[in-house]
């Protein structure tokens, strides 16, 4: 079965220069075969390695595909988490409670 999905999905990854000029549609079918590809690969470790490792084509592609998932997973990361400087507590204890263990 195996045998036959990973290829399917395999070849709806887009390669990394037309993904960006693609429209929405083909960004989704992309991001959603990976995901697959993605939950499959662990689940079925040897299998999967044996289908992928069949055709050199189906290793470059989803190589590709996975190195241009996490390089953009690395430019959304600093913008989307700012550094937030940790504050002084707002309400001030009148006992010292460091002794206490």
């Amino acid at each position: 079965m195996l045998g036959l999905l990973v290829p399917i999905l395999v070849s709806l990854l887009s390669d990394s220069t037309s993904l960006p000029k693609g429209n929405r549609i083909t960004k989704n079918l992309h991001e959603q075969a990976l995901q697959k590809l993605m939950k499959i690969g662990p689940k079925y470790p040897e299998p999967f390695r044996t289908v992928i490792g069949s055709s050199p084509d189906l290793k470059s592609r989803l190589e590709g595909a996975v190195r241009a998932n996490q390089a953009s997973a690395k430019q959304k990361q600093p913008a989307a988490q700012p550094k937030v400087a940790p504050t002084q507590p707002s309400i001030k204890l009148r006992m010292d409670f460091s002794n206490y263990k």
